[in-house]
This record gives structure tokens, sequence and C-alpha cells, in this order.
């Protein structure tokens, strides 16, 4: 008996094995799908303290380059290396976030930013979009223009490209990218949200 004549004669037949193998394909997806997810890896938890300064820069570099992030505690801007943090920071045309988390129970009074370190002669302006504090809830940040109400340029090594956000070297050779001082606006921003008192 022929394929056809089966069909013809028990139409349940063909009927039956057709749901018995569209389920068992259905049941193969699933379970590829879930053995696919279970290899992929975790994505890493992101811890938050309450009690963990937190300094975010949005900036424009383009070429690879390190950065360093200076702070003091005792309410000086005497800025030494005992108290820097390195960052290393990846070239791109794209906006990026460079993220600096104080460790525990360190309390800022002033930032200094050195934004490039070694000669780097390619490197590109650097356009200084936006910054962000944080502390135990209280946050405060500023965009463009504002920026440099906070900030200043050192300028006998940086200079300010007028009516932008831009950066640059004075001399393309030099050791150090721009460096930015913090001003009075910033030293009492940060007294604000780290002690919750406003200064006039």
């Amino acid at each position: 008996m022929n394929t056809y004549k089966i069909f013809y004669i028990c139409p349940k037949f063909n009927y039956m094995k057709t749901k018995f193998i569209i389920a068992t394909l259905v049941l193969f997806c699933l379970i590829s799908c879930k053995d696919e997810k279970a290899n992929q890896p975790a994505a890493p938890a992101v811890t938050e303290y309450a009690d963990q300064f937190q300094f975010i820069m949005e900036i424009t570099v383009e070429k690879d380059d390190t950065m360093h992030f200076y702070y003091t505690t005792d309410g000086t801007q005497n800025f030494t290396e005992k108290n820097r943090i390195e960052l290393k920071v990846t070239g791109s045309t794209d906006p990026q976030n460079v993220v600096v988390n104080l460790p525990a129970n360190v309390i800022p009074t002033a930032i200094r930013l050195d934004l490039g370190f070694g000669k780097n002669p390619d490197q590109s302006d650097i356009d200084f979009k936006r910054f962000k504090l944080s502390y135990n809830g209280e946050v405060f940040e500023a965009q463009g223009n504002q920026v440099f109400d906070y900030f200043y340029p050192i300028q006998d090594n940086s200079k300010r490209l007028e009516g932008s956000n831009k950066l640059q070297k004075l001399d393309k050779n030099q050791i150090s990218g721009p460096v930015l001082y913090p001003n009075e606006n910033l030293i009492a921003k940060i007294k604000q949200i780290t002690t919750g008192v406003a200064t006039k």
C-alpha cells in the first residue's frame, strides 16, 4: 500500500503525525533557547554605596589616553600623587562617560582634572560636555558652558576654544593634556552635596 492510499484511507493518521512533529520542533526550540541563555555570561552587578562619592564626566576624546583625577580632603588645592586616580580612556568619536568612584568614606574638598598624560601629539581637542557629582543621594550636574562656571583651564598648558566646550594643549608635544582646576563655585558645590550645607 503506498503513501497516497494510507492518507486516503486514514486521514487522521497523517494529521496526528503532523501534530507530533510540530510539537517536537517547538519543544526542541524551547530547550535550545534555554541552553543558549544559560551559556550567556551574566551582566555584572552594579554596586552603589551611600558613602561613596562619585564623579562622572562626559567627554569626546578621539585617541586612547590616560587621564588623572586628583582630589584633596583638607580644604586646600595642594594636589599630590597620593590622592590621584588614573583613568584609562579608549579613543572614540562618540561622547563617553568617564566615571570615578572615590574610596568609601573619602570626602573630597576640591577636584583637579588632567585630561591626558604623556606625549600624545595626535590627540584631538577634548570636548567636555558635562560633569556630575553625587554623594549619598545628593546630585549636581553641569552641562555645556556651565562646566566652566566650576572649572578653569590652566593657562600655561591649556586652552579653551572660544565659544565652545573644547579644550586643547598649547603645545602638541607637551607631557600633559589640558588641565582643569576647580574654582570657588565647584568647591562650594562639593561641600553642599557632601554636607548639606550651602555656602554663599
